[in-house]
């Protein structure tokens, strides 16, 4: 099934175009077991050549540049650290993480030997003699005969075209025992309910819970950690040298079936719930998931929209599908609408736990706006 989406790039800080440019998107299951992308190769490649562009937008912010996800990585921390026991004369690998930020941090709280920063985004100056920065796509044929004893990849492993090949390289330029800590996307929860934000044309790879963990274990890691929270996965894994595989070949197609099944559901009920509205609309999550829903709704309904969101950096941008700025929950009187629509999902409970305590919003009126 192909579909048409816009295609994501993050918050915009000027006006939108009336008519935002939409891209061919489609999902197979591949000869590993995994979800991913058939887009057309020219579409994929040009995303891939993308992140070599000096002008580069993340849609994911770099550590260090968002205060949510500067309160994640300190939790990072510590549980690398807490891994790894003992750091002294080590060397790291980063990959993908957008800036040194974390390096940093590293080297001037460790002992460390090296900390290795491999990301064709980069767009810093060198540290000092211990943090290493490579502007490259990362290749195991980057570092030589060189190994190293932890690596780490925040936000990167559903970027990269084949995720396999990937994992394999990562493998072998691990030393014996050494371990990989890495964060990335799992759609159960948002795949088995249709969820728009689970896709974007930037995501090649899409994990489920047991494609995630047979592909790791098909390369030859072992699973220390998985820690599963807001449709996201925090994973340590070791090198070892026991290969095993037990995915159903059925399991990821029949849960891409029920994406594309629930995704069409998830929309018309979208629709219906806004069409429903006769006064102004609240939206809370400036979101990919709702940017892909605006594109399915009428004028009269778009510029109705009030899009609020918890993340300060976010405030007064726009969301390339609608021409309101992105109010701060702070600014907004929750009392003038009649619900509160919630289209960041993966935060839901968090939000809805804020609407009510911090703001008095009554419960009944929050809900989702993809069920």
């Amino acid at each position: 099934m192909e579909l048409s989406l816009p295609y994501w790039q993050g918050c915009i800080k000027s006006v939108p175009k009336k008519s935002t440019e939409k891209k061919p998107f489609s999902l197979k299951v591949n000869e590993h077991g995994l979800i991913v992308q058939s887009t057309d190769s020219a579409i994929l490649e040009s995303i891939h050549q993308n992140y070599n562009d000096d002008n580069y937008n993340y849609i994911t912010p770099p550590p260090g540049r968002n205060e949510h996800l500067s309160t994640l990585l300190k939790a990072r921390i510590r549980s690398i650290e807490h891994t790894m026991k003992d750091l002294c004369d080590m060397d790291l690998l980063d990959i993908g993480s957008g800036n040194d930020h974390l390096g940093r941090y590293f080297v001037d709280n460790h002992k460390i030997n090296t900390y290795t920063v491999v990301d064709p985004s980069l767009r810093v100056k060198k540290y000092n003699d211990n943090l290493h920065l490579v502007r490259e796509y990362f290749s195991k044929e980057l570092f030589g005969k060189k190994t190293f004893d932890a690596i780490i990849s925040l936000s990167c492993l559903e970027h990269v075209p084949d995720a396999y090949s990937f994992l394999m390289d990562v493998y072998s330029i691990l030393k014996d025992r050494g371990y990989f800590f890495c964060f990335f996307p799992v759609i159960d929860r948002q795949f088995r309910s249709g969820d728009l934000n689970a896709i974007l044309h930037e995501h090649i790879s899409y994990f489920s819970e047991y494609s995630m963990r047979d592909i790791f274990q098909k390369v030859g890691f072992s699973i220390h950690e998985a820690i599963i929270k807001n449709d996201g996965v925090w994973l340590i894994v070791q090198k070892s040298y026991q290969r095993v595989a037990y995915l159903k070949p059925t399991q990821e197609s029949d849960l891409l079936g029920d994406f594309y099944k629930n995704m069409n559901l998830s929309i018309e009920t979208a629709i219906q719930k806004l069409n429903s509205e006769t006064e102004d609309i609240l939206i809370y999550g400036a979101c990919n998931g709702l940017n892909n829903l605006a594109s399915f709704l009428s004028d009269d309904v778009l510029r109705r929209i009030t899009v609020v969101d918890g993340d300060p950096v976010k405030k007064d941008m726009y969301l390339p599908c609608i021409s309101s700025k992105i109010k701060h929950k702070s600014n907004v009187d929750f009392k003038h609408y009649k619900n509160i629509y919630i289209a960041a999902t993966s935060f839901y409970e968090e939000i809805k736990k804020d609407l009510v305590s911090t703001f008095g919003v009554i419960e009944s009126r929050i809900q989702s706006i993809f069920w």
